[in-house]
């Protein structure tokens, strides 16, 4: 009877002894937590964070989201350390979040490579946007129809383009995209299209073609459109986050960025 009785107290202490242990630390050193807007993995995180497995061993485990969700699975504990392309709310800086600027990325107006456009002006692109321009012919004379493609309003580059470009004024669109780097494909598949993006995610895309705004290129020094793109970590970023950050900003990192015409922000 005697054991009958331990048996059935070791039957449920036991696996309540083994979910009470701690992980290995050595799992917890190896791997993090990354939560990147679509723009920033596109233009420069899936190339930097290779950089940071074959220095490091890392394992990164990259989640591809919004700016608004990143830092929603930062704050959730569902990340380690964020990337996104909006400023930091001072709510949350006031709860101990840190931002760390790290590059400055030309917003660019991007259009199927059948367009013959290749220079707007800001008023233009104002106009198409809020749709008063629907034909191509009212820009150059070439008869082809708009199709507007947005990436949806939760993104930051729908947030960047609308405080850079539009005014606030709201955006009206024919296709929107779930994600700001789809927005891409459905420019470079429909004739005519036009939308929006990070230069560092378009620059290498092909079967679209980068307008100039006013006559300048977005690397004009004249060009005056810039998004910047910001780490987050909850609290000073330490180990695991402070070394992405670290290689992010080295010399590696930084050629990543200039390569993709991306200005890098030191410290």
């Amino acid at each position: 009877m005697k054991f009958n009785i331990t048996s059935k107290v070791l039957f449920f202490i036991i696996p309540l002894l083994i979910l009470l242990v701690p992980p290995s630390d050595s799992n917890a050193e190896e791997s993090v937590k990354f939560s990147c807007s679509a723009q920033i993995a596109e233009a420069f995180g899936k190339d930097v964070l290779k950089i940071v497995k074959e220095k490091t061993g890392l394992e990164i485990d990259l989640k591809v989201v919004s700016s608004g969700v990143a830092l929603n699975r930062l704050e959730n504990g569902f990340a380690d350390i964020a990337a996104i392309t909006e400023p930091l709310s001072y709510e949350m800086l006031e709860k101990g979040y840190v931002s760390i600027p790290f590059c400055k990325d030309p917003m660019v107006v991007i259009a199927n490579s059948e367009v013959k456009a290749d220079n707007l002006k800001k008023s233009e692109v104002k106009d198409i946007f809020s749709g008063s321009i629907n034909n191509w012919k009212n820009i150059n004379g070439q008869d082809l129809s708009v199709k507007k493609v947005i990436p949806c309003e939760k993104t930051g580059a729908y947030k960047n383009f609308e405080r850079l470009f539009m005014g606030m004024r709201p955006v009206k669109y024919d296709f929107m995209t779930y994600s700001s780097v789809t927005s891409i494909s459905g420019v470079k598949a429909m004739g005519g299209a036009v939308s929006f993006i990070s230069h560092g995610a378009a620059s290498k895309a092909e079967g679209i073609k980068i307008l100039k705004i006013d006559g300048n290129l977005p690397s004009s020094d004249k060009y005056e459109y810039f998004q910047t793109f910001t780490f987050v970590t909850k609290g000073k970023p330490e180990n695991r986050s402070k070394e992405i950050i670290d290689i992010a900003l080295s010399d590696n990192g930084q050629k990543l960025m200039q390569e993709k015409g991306m200005i890098p922000i030191l410290p």
